[in-house]
């Protein structure tokens, strides 16, 4: 697969579902080759700490 994403950026905001709580917004566009069909998303850390990931299409 020929897939490729380029970060955009990167920006701290304050949560919409969680008062008093901030989320990371991260903002990318890209080439996928493949269809995404996962609805789970994951992130990871430098030392392998997980987090859950909301993943939002917007064109």
């Amino acid at each position: 697969m020929d897939d490729s994403l380029e970060l955009v950026r990167a920006s701290l905001k304050e949560s919409q579902a969680d008062k008093g709580a901030y989320e990371t917004v991260i903002s990318f566009y890209g080439k996928m080759d493949n269809e995404i069909m996962h609805e789970e998303w994951r992130a990871y850390d430098a030392v392998g700490k997980q987090y859950n990931v909301l993943a939002i299409e917007r064109s």
